[in-house]
């Protein structure tokens, strides 16, 4: 095991909530001193470009050249999400249904109006909101529906809390939850990993 030090990492935004608390997990009683960065997954991969983090957790749908090594962790689909008395009341034409739309920041946005301006549909309602805490509050304050990355609901969707809207025809984007570092990886970089897959594997 190495000695304690300090391990710079980012983690994209998306994943932070319950990445920091598995990355220490990851080493147990091994403290290492982590110093953990957060933002979008662009944001991470710049810094790591640069030197200025070791490695990253992010989330993505392609690879990024020859600087940067990408190991592929886990394929996360994105799921329309709505409280299940809000499906209940939903009309079969989506251009009806009440649609969060998330921060341009955050990729969701963009996914989901790309995704409905190929398929020629116009919702009536779109809320643009900061980040994905604030459009899980309006969920589940029934305020309509949107689409998640379905490891971030799934323990919802067990609870009975949230339920999954049937959508014909539109097929949601797959984004790979993936490490990346430069050159050589960090000796602790796969037991952080194989933490995260067990973390995933007991949820999914």
């Amino acid at each position: 095991m190495p000695q304690p030090s300090y391990q710079a990492v980012g983690i994209a935004r998306i994943f932070s909530g319950w990445a920091e608390q598995l990355l220490p997990d990851a080493y147990q009683s091994h403290r290492l001193l982590w110093q953990i960065q957060t933002g979008t997954s662009n944001d991470i991969i710049r810094r790591v470009e640069n030197g200025e983090l070791k490695a990253g957790l992010i989330r993505t749908t392609h690879g990024f050249g020859t600087t940067v090594t990408l190991k592929t962790l886990y394929q996360d689909p994105l799921v329309p999400i709505a409280r299940p008395d809000i499906i209940e009341t939903l009309e079969s034409s989506l251009e009806s249904w009440p649609w969060i739309g998330f921060s341009p920041t955050l990729s969701h946005g963009y996914t989901v109006r790309t995704v409905l301006a190929t398929l020629n549909i116009h919702p009536l309602h779109e809320i643009i909101v900061d980040s994905l805490q604030s459009a899980q509050a309006l969920i589940r304050a029934g305020r309509g529906v949107v689409v998640m990355p379905r490891s971030l609901v799934y323990a919802d969707m067990l609870q009975n809390t949230l339920a999954s809207v049937e959508t014909p025809g539109v097929i949601w984007p797959v984004r790979t939850m993936a490490l990346i570092y430069v050159s050589k990886a960090p000796p602790w970089l796969d037991i952080w990993a194989r933490r995260i897959l067990r973390y995933l594997q007991q949820t999914l």
